[in-house]
């Protein structure tokens, strides 16, 4: 679009379901960047910003990057963000590639417990999606 007019400014509207979809919308060179979950005064902001030749992006998204960032900072400090023993052991864990099952058993505790503290520790560091857990303790492994 930008080939066919330089001056054109983009809005990319994203459902944000998970945190893959979402590094993949945030990767597209747009001037504003919100949610189906943004209601019809975030849109308008949006629009007034381009108009105004500034960028935007949505509350949720924000609210998104600004954790990210945060458990990013806290990983390379060698702290994992408000996470309990019990949380870091199962993120270290999960870094390892074992199973919930293979957690419980090693740490004396249900599966169901486990996956509640994958949960948590998600809640807690802004991940979204399936598999953004594992990434995350795989890509910070040797600081967890």
């Amino acid at each position: 679009l930008r080939d066919i007019d330089p001056a054109l400014r983009i809005v990319l509207l994203t459902d944000h379901k998970d945190e893959d979809s979402l590094e993949r919308s945030l990767g597209i060179d747009a001037d504003g960047y919100i949610t189906n979950q943004s209601g019809a005064s975030e849109v308008l902001a949006c629009l007034d910003a381009l108009r105004e030749g500034k960028k935007f992006t949505s509350a949720v998204i924000t609210t998104y990057l600004f954790k990210r960032e945060s458990a990013r900072r806290a990983i390379a400090a060698g702290e994992v963000l408000g996470l309990t023993k019990s949380e870091r052991l199962v993120l270290r864990m999960v870094a390892e590639h074992r199973t919930n099952r293979e957690i419980g058993d090693a740490l004396c505790i249900s599966h169901r417990t486990v996956e509640n503290h994958r949960t948590i520790i998600c809640s807690k560091l802004g991940l979204r999606g399936p598999h953004a857990l594992v990434k995350f303790a795989l890509t910070h492994k040797k600081n967890l």
